[in-house]
């Protein structure tokens, strides 16, 4: 069976953690989550507590806040894009991979 942790793991580097570029149209992401066209993610309530300390977004990949942030951040690729694809179900990895990239 195909792992989403294992496909998560791929497309981090892809999307790295934090980004707020005015050129991106999808503006402020978190690991590839665009806060223009999914506002209502439960993981914009952990960026929007932690974005007046010192060292935001550096903080976004630290103790509680990272394991919650990751969490969110499962929760949402395998509500939107992992079962979609029925990733569970399909035997071979690479397939899973690809399917959940596209």
């Amino acid at each position: 069976m195909a792992d989403l942790g294992a496909s998560l793991k791929k497309l981090r580097p892809i999307e790295g953690l934090y980004s707020h570029d005015p050129r991106d149209v999808g503006a402020e992401t978190v690991h590839g989550i665009a806060r223009r066209f999914w506002p209502d993610w439960d993981g914009w309530l952990i960026v929007d507590r932690l974005r007046s300390r010192p060292d935001f977004p550096r903080c976004l990949a630290l103790g509680a806040a990272a394991e919650q942030l990751e969490l969110a951040v499962s929760r949402f690729y395998r509500k939107e894009f992992w079962t979609p694809i029925a990733g569970d179900e399909l035997r071979d990895q690479a397939i899973a991979d690809e399917l959940f990239e596209q």
